[in-house]
């Protein structure tokens, strides 16, 4: 077998994140460490959206069994010839062409191949380049995610080829980021605000020694719910404890949801959760009959823009305040959360927090601003080309 010293496929521009209707280009690089039998080597030009996950379900009269939930939208699928002839994929081989590539190495009697007339990449270091351009419209940013069901992924394989058979392949990973304007977008510009109270019960209040009910209360403000990667999200909570006990946990996070859609075996929808940035009060407590207001600042990550694919996946954000007496309590005393928006340009509204002169103001612990959007979109293409090593090492079927 051919020793491979090198097998790349690289990209032409910084970072590899490109947008719809924007020219790929790139180049495939290998050095061999003999000469190689190939006819032609292809590049493919591949883009799509995939769901699976499978589910333990009762399936009578078998049993409990394992059930795939699958579905697939392929954006773009397309090959060009980088080196060789156009027409040698065909599927009629001749009797020398089959024990050429048989795995076995039988030979016959009487039949002779001569690998001088073989076509053949020499020994060394070769470099090819290809070129595409991604649809202008309908295809969405590049999304991929460990807690999600689904991902969307964009390609370039490269693949060294003998009579139509694949010999050695590589895959090249690049990023599409469609554009979401948020000043298009009303409800991104728009102020919002949610409040939550609970009553506590006597059961809540008797192991502090008292019987007397109580209420938290809690108020979440935002000047605008729109904002795009490495931009400060600033947000007002006001908290009331009118209760005989501490309230020792608020917390503020940015959330990211995904709901994927599955149309085999059946419909089906599978929805996670993920915190992608959370801060909480510096204040160590809230003691009994007091009220704070809590500003803290968070820090939008280089997350994808809201999207969403009509039957087939959903990526949503949301600010959640969880407020609870204790961090180690199983259920919170009450959630306040506002549904935003992440774009890619930003809306030119600024905070405002409120002034509230009779309450006590808590500073937020200050966090780090994270790398520059393009920064973080290198690292999530290591983080995939990783994660799919990872899958093609499990021999996963659906990919």
């Amino acid at each position: 077998m051919v020793k491979i010293n090198d097998f790349y496929v690289g990209f032409n521009k910084q970072w590899s994140v490109f947008s719809p209707g924007e020219t790929v280009s790139g180049y495939v690089t290998f050095d061999f460490g003999d000469k190689i039998f190939a006819d032609q080597v292809v590049a493919q030009f591949y883009g799509s959206a995939r769901i699976f996950w499978t589910e333990r379900e009762l399936k009578p009269p078998h049993g409990v069994q394992s059930v795939a939930y699958s579905q697939e939208k392929v954006y773009f699928d397309e090959k060009r010839v980088l080196w060789g002839e156009e027409n040698t994929q065909s599927n009629e081989k001749n009797l020398e062409q089959v024990l050429a590539q048989s795995s076995s190495g039988l030979r016959l009697k009487n039949v002779h191949i001569e690998d001088d007339k073989r076509p053949s990449l020499q020994k060394g270091q070769h470099k090819m380049h290809f070129e595409f351009c991604v649809p202008e419209f309908g295809i969405p940013t590049s999304y991929d995610a460990k807690h999600a069901a689904g991902y969307i992924r964009y390609y370039v394989k490269a693949s060294v080829m003998e009579w139509g058979q694949v010999k050695h392949s590589r895959k090249g990973f690049f990023t599409v980021v469609r554009s979401l304007d948020l000043n298009t977008i009303p409800r991104a510009l728009g102020t919002a605000t949610q409040s939550a109270e609970r009553a506590v019960s006597k059961l809540n209040v008797l192991c502090m020694g008292s019987a007397t009910p109580g209420r938290v209360s809690g108020l979440l403000t935002m000047q605008k719910c729109g904002y795009v990667p490495g931009e400060q999200l600033r947000i007002s909570v006001e908290v009331d404890n009118q209760s005989d006990r501490s309230v020792k946990h608020v917390q503020a996070s940015l959330m990211q949801h995904t709901t994927c859609y599955a149309d085999q075996p059946e419909y089906k929808m599978k929805s996670s959760s993920f915190i992608v940035a959370s801060t909480g009060m510096q204040q160590k407590k809230i003691v009994r009959r007091q009220a704070i207001l809590f500003e803290p600042i968070l820090y939008v990550p280089a997350v994808v823009p809201t999207f969403t694919i009509d039957c087939c996946m959903e990526v949503s954000y949301s600010v959640k305040v969880e407020v609870s007496f204790d961090r180690r309590e199983s259920s919170p005393i009450f959630i306040v959360e506002i549904p935003v928006v992440i774009g890619t340009v930003p809306v030119g509204a600024h905070f405002q927090s409120p002034s509230l002169q009779h309450r006590i103001v808590s500073p937020a612990t200050p966090s780090v601003a994270p790398p520059s959007y393009y920064e973080n979109e290198l690292l999530l293409d290591i983080r995939k080309s990783i994660s799919l090593c990872t899958v093609q090492a499990i021999n996963n079927p659906f990919l």
